[in-house]
């Protein structure tokens, strides 16, 4: 529960940085949200989500509503179960290791050496 909410957040905040206002006094470019998307975010790249086959279907569906929102994007989603993603995440194969279940004391650990 706890990781699915850190994934939720994690996306927001790629979707938050994306975003820009236009000025007040300037009227907004007509474009589309793709190419606007493309020519104002400056991301790209690939992000690795591995972890619980519960919690995958929801990261699916964010991964999809962001990366129509930054079509530059790739978001590969694998739902291996809740152990797979948390080591995923721990050796740096995946960008985010998602579990459906509390870490392990030994999992715990794993964070704060890294920190």
């Amino acid at each position: 529960m706890v990781l699915s909410l850190v994934l939720v957040l994690a996306l927001s905040i790629f979707t938050g940085c994306g975003q820009q206002e236009a000025a007040a006094d300037e009227a907004p470019a007509e474009t589309s949200t793709e190419t606007q998307s493309e020519e104002t975010s400056g991301l790209d790249g690939t992000v690795a989500v591995v972890g619980s086959t519960s919690v995958t279907p929801v990261a699916q569906k964010l991964a999809e509503a962001f990366t129509g929102l930054e079509t530059a994007v790739q978001i590969d989603v694998q739902g291996v179960g809740s152990t797979a993603g948390v080591k995923s995440a721990n050796d740096g194969s995946a960008n985010i290791g998602m579990a459906s279940r509390n870490l392990k004391e030994g999992e715990k650990e794993w964070v704060l050496q890294s920190m």
